[in-house]
């Protein structure tokens, strides 16, 4: 059946489809198979309602009231808001936080590229527009909410119960292809239906301890799956180490976690890919911040003393000195991004020149930018060196300065993977944190891997 849904959607060969994993390249005929077998799901359903004896279904656990509450204030209403995108920065957004209102849209570097091409070049700019708004991770903050609520959803039970209908869960059908135990419990069920036979399974205990076993079967096959895979990264990052883009989701006094985007078998959890807090202390012990949003703050001390900033006064030392955190972060003006999720969401295409004439251009984005750190002292925009031999005799004295460098959810960084063993196997493993375009921060190469290096 999938075989014959393919050819009618795609050129390319069916089988061809069916065994990449690179599914988005044929989002047509994927899609239309995934109809398919959601009808086909539902049909078996309802005739397995029919067949006497407990049944299979979904249990969700809900959320600990205390995790949920963490993620709340920890995302606030800003990213909530963000976790359905057709419905970003509506009325929920503007009311939040006792009145007050943001004034500009995170995105990520290329998001807004992409926009700019479509306003110019794209043939159905709404359509077009509507694919950006609905990819998660395009945007930081919400990728990082989602990545941290991920971490505190209970994974799903298999359960056996026969009131299915009062209860009103979600059944388990069977799927297509045949890929698992529950699915062989399905289907021979439907058999037994179709031949007019009993229940094959007729007592609550077998069933139970069935269903156990094929739970703990998908488990084990899952964790297999993302084994491999990361196992075929980490043996091609042993020979050319791979550099990606990643979302702080997770930031304390213990570690820094990471999300990949596009790249989801790198567990967040796994210590491969969770910064130990050892390592990101270039000075002293991070001061702690107070603030609801979960953060890190890194000084460091007499360190560097040649450094660029955006602001007039480069040798200023009265007041602080931030690293900026928005390399590979554009903020948008909200008023512009409303206007254009409203053209998109209500199909105004008579509204598209004007947005075209409105939408900030790259010089007006970069006088719009809005640094989190701009009202407490100079942001360093570059560091140019970190040790300058002074003449002697020179009447200008020459320090060493402090600056500082704070991570919070949402924040993007430009990491460098490498492989490393772990538990006698090659695994990935953070390498560098490009902090900018001239200084990284090494933890995994030589005898001191907490030192800040250079280019």
């Amino acid at each position: 059946m999938l075989y014959k849904i393919s050819t009618f959607v795609s050129p390319v060969d069916p089988i061809q489809i069916l065994k990449d994993k690179n599914f988005i390249n044929y989002p047509s005929a994927v899609t239309l198979i995934q109809k398919v077998v959601s009808l086909l799901n539902d049909a078996i359903v309802s005739k397995l309602d029919v067949l006497s004896g407990p049944k299979l279904v979904y249990h969700q656990p809900p959320i600990l009231e205390e995790d949920l509450k963490d993620w709340s204030e920890t995302f606030k209403d800003d990213a909530c808001s963000l976790l359905n995108p057709p419905s970003m920065l509506t009325q929920e957004l503007e009311s939040s936080g006792n009145g007050a209102k943001d004034e500009y849209m995170p995105l990520l570097r290329g998001t807004h590229e992409d926009v700019n091409n479509v306003l110019k070049y794209g043939k159905d700019k709404i359509f077009e527009l509507e694919k950006i708004l609905v990819c998660v991770d395009r945007f930081p903050q919400q990728n990082a909410a989602l990545a941290q609520l991920r971490a505190v959803i209970p994974p799903k039970e298999l359960i056996v119960t026969e009131a299915v209908s009062s209860l009103n869960l979600y059944r388990y059908p069977c799927l297509a292809p045949l890929r698992s135990y529950p699915d062989l419990i399905s289907q021979r069920m439907l058999i037994a239906i179709l031949e007019g036979s009993e229940n094959p399974y007729l007592h609550d205990e077998d069933i139970s301890h069935i269903a156990h076993h094929c739970f703990r079967q998908m488990e084990n096959a899952q964790k297999y799956e993302k084994n491999v895979e990361m196992l075929v990264l980490a043996l091609k990052l042993k020979v050319v180490p791979h550099s990606l883009q990643a979302v702080v989701h997770s930031a304390s006094d213990e570690k820094l976690e990471l999300t990949y985007p596009f790249q989801k078998f790198l567990d967040e959890g796994r210590s491969s890919t969770a910064v130990a807090q050892c390592h990101l202390k270039p000075g002293k012990r991070p001061e702690k911040v107070e603030s609801k949003a979960k953060s890190i703050q890194l000084n460091w001390r007499n360190r560097i003393y040649d450094y660029e900033t955006k602001q007039v006064n480069l040798r200023s030392h009265n007041n602080k000195l931030w690293l900026s955190t928005h390399e590979h972060i554009h903020h948008i003006p909200i008023d512009d991004w409303q206007r254009m999720v409203d053209i998109v969401r209500h199909k105004k295409y008579l509204d598209l020149a004007k947005l075209e004439e409105k939408w900030p251009t790259a010089n007006q984005r970069q006088l719009q930018r809005k640094d989190i750190h701009e009202d407490k002292g100079e942001v360093i925009t570059e560091v140019t060196c970190e040790r300058v031999e002074t003449k002697k005799g020179s009447a200008e004295l020459k320090k060493y300065v402090e600056f500082n460098r704070q991570f919070n959810p949402g924040d993007v960084v430009q990491v460098q993977l490498t492989s490393k063993m772990q538990h006698g196997i090659p695994a990935p493993a953070i390498q560098l944190i490009k902090l900018t375009p001239n200084m990284v921060y090494v933890w995994s190469i030589g005898l001191c891997p907490w030192s800040a290096s250079q280019k």
